[in-house]
């Protein structure tokens, strides 16, 4: 191994080590709460006590009514239900509002195939708990083509493996220097996975004491990190002739025509560098595209005290009052349960008869007993004492601790949807307002994670898409759709014709920069389901709006025909309602026929010389092949001549068009020419007849058509 590598492995255990020393009461606070979280709520020397079955009495009862969880659910599921997006916006003049939107849909198919929903919802349930979650950003190679990489959102499951730069002081993680994500596996199945490993490195008599920790067990056990660490490279920083600002060391050999560079002075680049290591050896190694640490924090409530942090989240505030009522509850149910039932009182020779009615089981439901008289007076009936009740300072002080749970959270009855003292529904609204308030903290937390989440994707979009591809785009809605990436292209968006004369674009995310916000609020599901309510509230109070919006409405219900019955009063609407149908340029029925089968035609040939390019390359050689190989030479030339077709159908109907375009022109100049004459005729008449001081006067017949004309 090179000194560099024992170099980064040194810095790598040190790193951790120091983490781990200086995060250790903050990492068993995590511990407790989790635990704590999970049901685990009695200290172990009281729970061991009172479990003792040889103390007097036997066991006692160690009964634990988690109050915490629904709190809990409350802010993660409030979460879920305002799932956060990620939209971008173009910062310099470079930019394009365009590629802003192809950035966004990029982003939301990467959400999508990652289903980084389960990351950000782990992550905001660990810090609810616990106070701190982590999510990553990586890169892995493509299932449908391995060739090609993509981007990824995934969660980590355990925050205890993540050892995070105590130096970072940024809440999102963005300025941090260096992680580590740790795992411990078998030894069986590391070598099982890394064959090539020397197994004297396992030897832990021949390993140093820094090295112990990492072979644990005695060496059954091998801990693997994921160790990133962020490097200052040297390099220039220069400013072509057209603008653009990069590194030296990222332009191509050979820069376009007439570009030069302009400017340039020194600067360091920054590269994040991946390894995954033991404590002696490096096993993978690799560059992250992107200039932050992909490991992203989502905190809780922060605490500084000194040059410590601590966070911490739902449960540690709230964990003397719940044991408390854990305390209260238990000693209740102890009260009841374990005491003596009391005896029947009665009176010698009344219930001797009857002794299985009041001594016997089962659901007696007449005790029947002798009535018997002393010194001359009967005796009243046979009775068993009352059970010793709960002590109505139990009670108290059960109920105080569930209230001083909820002032710890800060979250009330209404906030669950329990009825409180809250009379009124506006009060009801103030006090799950409150509740919404002192809680937001989490929600917010996790939206500002997910911004740098953002901004790491953007940074590693045109690093990652490096070559010309057709991405997959996401919608708003879900629909899907494609963009062509090509990343060599000088401008963010270049216009061009297409074979079929279409417009199509083609999109650059490396030029230019953009910035990412968040947004937290109801999915579109929620908004179109909040919009269709909307609609129809709007067309109860004003009838009048169904013909004009009865489409709009009816799409963003969500029921099987909705989009039918949509399509079809679409169709009813005014004229000047109606959408243009995309392609309508004003083609003759003719040539839109025409086209149509021109089109139809090229598609059966570019599907016949798919088949024979199939059959090509299984025939291998021999006559078949020759054969299959002419066929398809003939069919190449037919597709071309195809093409030729359309191209020409395409100049005709756009020199048709434009002799429409140009005959409306000059109709409408002729009638403004006709117009400016009429009126200029009518003034230079009113200005003769004005100067003379003449009154005109005209007598008018009628014409048999109903017509009036001046004579």
């Amino acid at each position: 191994m090179s000194k560099a590598d024992d170099k980064i492995l040194a810095e790598a255990r040190k790193r951790i080590k120091q983490c781990g020393d200086g995060t250790s009461k903050q990492r068993q606070m995590m511990l407790d709460a989790l635990k704590f979280a999970a049901g685990d709520q009695w200290p172990a020397i009281i729970r061991a006590n009172r479990e003792d079955p040889t103390q007097q009495g036997g066991p006692r009862p160690c009964l634990t009514v988690n109050k915490l969880s629904q709190y809990i659910h409350q802010v993660v599921n409030d979460s879920r239900q305002n799932a956060p997006s990620i939209d971008t916006r173009p910062v310099d003049d470079k930019a394009d509002v365009e590629v802003s939107e192809i950035l966004d849909g990029i982003i939301r198919h990467i959400q999508d195939q990652s289903n980084a929903q389960v990351a950000y919802d782990t992550a905001i349930d660990l810090t609810a708990r616990c106070g701190l979650g982590y999510i990553r950003v990586l890169t892995d190679w493509q299932e449908r083509n391995p060739m090609m990489q993509d981007i990824f959102i995934k969660r980590i499951i355990n925050p205890f493996s993540v050892y995070f730069d105590m130096e970072s002081t940024e809440p999102d993680g963005s300025d941090a220097r260096w992680c580590a994500i740790v795992d411990e596996i078998e030894r069986d199945q590391f070598e099982a996975d890394y064959p090539g490993m020397d197994p004297e490195d396992f030897d832990v008599s021949n390993i140093g004491a820094d090295l112990q920790d990492w072979y644990p067990d005695q060496g059954k056990k091998v801990k693997i990190a994921e160790y990133f660490r962020k490097v200052e490279k040297p390099d220039t920083l220069v400013q072509l002739s057209d603008g653009t600002v990069a590194y030296k060391s990222d332009i191509p050999g050979n820069l376009p025509a007439m570009v030069t560079i302009a400017r340039e002075r020194a600067a360091s680049k920054c590269v994040i560098e991946w390894y995954k290591i033991t404590g002696s050896a490096i096993l993978e190694r690799s560059t992250i595209p992107t200039k932050w640490i992909p490991v992203i924090p989502v905190i809780g409530e922060e605490i500084n005290i000194g040059d410590k942090r601590f966070y911490h989240g739902l449960v540690y505030p709230a964990m003397d009052a719940q044991m408390i009522y854990n305390y209260m509850q238990s000693a209740a149910v102890e009260r009841v349960a374990l005491a003596p039932i009391p005896p029947v009182v009665a009176a010698v020779g009344q219930v001797e008869d009857f002794s299985q009615e009041w001594i016997g089981g089962g659901n007696i439901k007449v005790a029947r007993y002798n009535p018997v008289s002393a010194g001359g007076q009967v005796m009243p009936p046979p009775s068993r004492p009352n059970a010793p009740d709960v002590p109505t300072g139990f009670l108290a002080i059960a109920n105080r601790a569930e209230q001083d749970v909820q002032t710890a959270l800060g979250m009330y009855n209404a906030a669950l949807g329990a009825p409180s003292n809250e009379k009124s529904g506006r009060a009801i609204m103030a006090r799950q307002r409150e509740a919404d308030v002192s809680t937001f903290h989490y929600v917010d937390n996790l939206a500002r994670s997910i911004r740098h989440v953002g901004r790491i994707i953007v940074d590693m979009i045109p690093k990652v898409y490096d070559t010309t591809r057709v991405a997959r785009i996401l919608g708003h809605d879900g629909e899907v759709t494609q963009a062509r990436l090509d990343p060599s292209q000088p401008e963010a968006v270049r216009e061009y014709q297409d074979e079929m004369g279409e417009i199509q674009k083609i999109y650059n995310p490396g030029v230019g920069t953009y910035d990412v916000t968040v947004n937290v609020g109801p999915s579109y599901t929620s908004k179109r389901q909040e919009a269709a309510e909307a609609m129809m509230q709007m067309v109860q109070a004003v009838p009048q709006l169904m013909p004009i919006i009865g489409d709009l409405m009816i799409r963003n219900m969500d029921w099987p025909g909705a989009d039918d019955i949509a399509d079809r009063l679409k169709k009813t609407l005014p004229p000047n309602l109606q959408d243009k149908e995309e392609g309508d340029g004003g083609e003759s029925p003719e040539m839109a026929q025409l086209k149509q089968q021109v089109q139809q035609v090229m598609e059966g040939a570019a599907s016949r010389i798919e088949q024979l390019t199939a059959e090509l390359e299984t025939a291998k050689s021999g006559d078949r092949y020759k054969e299959i190989e002419l066929q398809l030479q003939k069919e190449k030339i037919d597709l071309d001549r195809y093409k030729v077709d359309l191209a020409a159908v395409m100049q005709q109907e756009q020199m048709a068009h434009d002799a429409r375009m140009k005959l409306a022109m000059a109709v409408n100049q002729n009638k403004h020419d006709i117009d400016m004459v009429e009126a200029k005729t009518e003034a230079d008449i009113a200005k003769t007849f004005a100067t003379q001081g003449a009154v005109v006067t005209a007598d008018v017949e009628t014409g048999p058509d109903g017509t009036t004309v001046a004579i």
